[in-house]
């Protein structure tokens, strides 16, 4: 008996994805035993070259299966399927007249069969599917939808291999070959899907493998076109993953992470991969593919690691702080309690220097306990409270207050602004804000020695409200300056060393930071600091 006639396009396939002279191939391998473990068959699949019948591959059939069938039942039932491009179903084999008269049959105990025809989406057809069974089946509906389905993702697989065939062969998109290598690897996770662009910039879906879908989402697709009864986050979802499709027409892959509720009410989360499909002769993208991932787990434990790690901190922030503060406070009560028992053995009735150092330690200890304090109510976001601030005025104030200081330590503390009249008004927290000045011209006034400088300067841009603090003081190492506005942080000279527990500038970086501002330091040793604090100033007041 003579083979069909077989297509050019049929020979182009299987050749150029080497279908015709190889018996085992993946997506036939996984079609066949995934057919004969839902069914409780034996099958195999069949392609013709025009050449050969070639049987792909077969499990649990013997070798001298597969040789009969090459000598009787391909040679009429499979080229009967592939010719006519129709399945076949018999539910007794025996009681078949075409087939009854063939001892194959009965040799092989076939007792009923289906054969399918394995047909692209441009109709051609690539071989066939025999599934067969021991005894009489009575084939339900449910089993051959189930066939179909398989025979449809193999379809799938074969056509994006044959355009991935196509695009290796093109140097200049080796890129574009990876990523179709690795849609057709995860094609069988989560779910997959193509589209293409119309003529108008219109998207049109291809595909989607709907099983998968509604096994990831719990909705059908039917559902999902009909819009009923969708939850805002998936529905948020399907619009968002629509919105990175139009970003692929520019050649672009896109991976962004979504979160989505489920049928049941689950929260998930997806991430989606976006691909472009090039048309190369035309060099631009005539379409897409999409893998999906539900990543949830891998979610769920790099939250549980941001909780680790910053639960991990706050013990070492406490660890670090009770370190700090218990030797912060055993220096000055050791030296209260030296000079106490001086006091308690000492003749001499004038003890006013013994009771000066004892008042000196007493005003460190409670300045360590304020700061503790303050830290603690910048922590509580009720404590906060914003309103319009004259951002000048509240400066001036903040100099009046500490002049004094300067004036004790001999440091002169010189005002500058280029304008005093023209007030500049920012949204603050005006006493946490003062605090923060305060801290930071005393911190000025600690570490310059007598006779030097202290320059407060006020500036603006059409933006911001900026505040100079320009001292002539001993400095800092450019080693130490990325980390003076860190909590606790000391060293023999630093800013931050300031008698309050190494609190001092991290209190104004966190309420500067707390005003949507920023803080800027510049220094050189033995020549003096400059630190920077910008605010935002408020559009309907700002100077124009």
């Amino acid at each position: 008996m003579s083979l069909p006639p077989v297509s050019q396009e049929r020979q182009n396939i299987l050749r150029s994805l080497c279908l015709h002279n190889s018996t085992v191939d993946k997506a036939f391998s996984r079609l066949i035993r995934v057919a004969d473990h839902l069914l409780n068959a034996r099958s195999l699949v069949a392609v013709n070259d025009g050449k050969h019948q070639v049987i792909k591959y077969l499990d649990r059939l013997s070798e001298s299966w597969s040789t009969t069938l090459g000598k009787s039942l391909f040679l009429s039932l499979c080229e009967h399927v592939a010719t006519t491009g129709k399945p076949v179903i018999v539910e007794d084999a025996k009681a078949e007249l075409m087939m009854s008269e063939h001892a194959v049959f009965e040799i092989l105990g076939i007792g009923s069969y289906t054969c399918s025809p394995i047909i692209t989406t441009d109709g051609c057809i690539l071989g066939t599917l025999l599934v067969t069974k021991l005894e009489p089946h009575k084939w339900r509906d449910q089993e051959l939808s189930i066939l179909a389905d398989l025979i449809e993702s193999v379809v799938t697989e074969i056509e994006l291999r044959t355009e991935l065939n196509d695009l290796r062969k093109s140097k200049s998109k080796l890129e574009g070959s990876e990523q179709r290598y690795r849609i057709l690897s995860e094609l069988m996770s989560d779910y997959a899907f193509s589209g293409h662009f119309t003529m108008n910039g219109e998207v049109e879906n291809d595909w989607i493998t709907k099983a998968a879908f509604e096994r990831v989402t719990g909705y059908s697709i039917s559902e999902i076109v009909a819009q009923a009864n969708i939850p805002t986050l998936l529905r948020e979802y399907l619009a968002k993953t629509k919105a990175d499709v139009l970003g692929v027409k520019s050649g672009n892959t896109t991976i962004n992470q979504y979160r989505i509720r489920t049928k049941q009410g689950e929260l998930r989360w997806l991430q989606v991969n976006h691909y472009p499909r090039w048309n190369e002769p035309k060099d631009r993208v005539v379409g897409f593919y999409g893998i999906v991932h539900d990543v949830t787990e891998s979610k769920l434990a790099e939250q549980r690691e941001l909780q680790l790690r910053a639960e991990e901190e706050r013990s070492r922030v406490l660890r670090q702080c009770i370190n700090i503060i218990s030797h912060d406070f055993r220096t000055p009560l050791s030296i209260l309690g030296t000079n106490i028992y001086l006091l308690k053995h000492s003749k001499a009735t004038n003890n006013q220097d013994r009771l000066e150092v004892m008042e000196r330690q007493i005003f460190r200890l409670t300045k360590i306990m304020d700061n503790i304090l303050i830290v603690a109510r910048l922590e509580d976001s009720t404590q906060w409270s914003f309103q319009s601030v004259d951002y000048i005025g509240l400066i001036k104030d903040t100099c009046r207050q500490i002049n004094t200081k300067a004036h004790e330590q001999e440091v002169e503390l010189l005002w500058q602004s280029i304008d005093d009249n023209i007030p500049l008004y920012i949204s603050a927290d005006s006493s946490h804000l003062h605090l923060a000045i305060k801290h930071l011209i005393e911190n000025a006034i600690q570490f310059t020695p007598a006779g030097g400088q202290i320059i407060v300067r006020v500036l603006y841009n059409q933006s911001e409200a900026i505040l100079e603090v320009e001292d002539t003081g001993v400095g800092i190492h450019e080693n130490n300056l990325p980390h003076v506005f860190e909590r606790f942080f000391r060293t023999d000279n630093a800013r931050s060393n300031d008698g309050g527990g190494g609190m001092g500038l991290a209190i104004v970086k966190q309420v500067i930071n707390a005003h949507a501002g920023s803080i800027e330091v510049e220094s050189i040793v033995e020549k003096g600091t400059t630190f920077r604090l910008r605010l935002p100033m408020l559009k309907d007041e700002k100077v124009t």
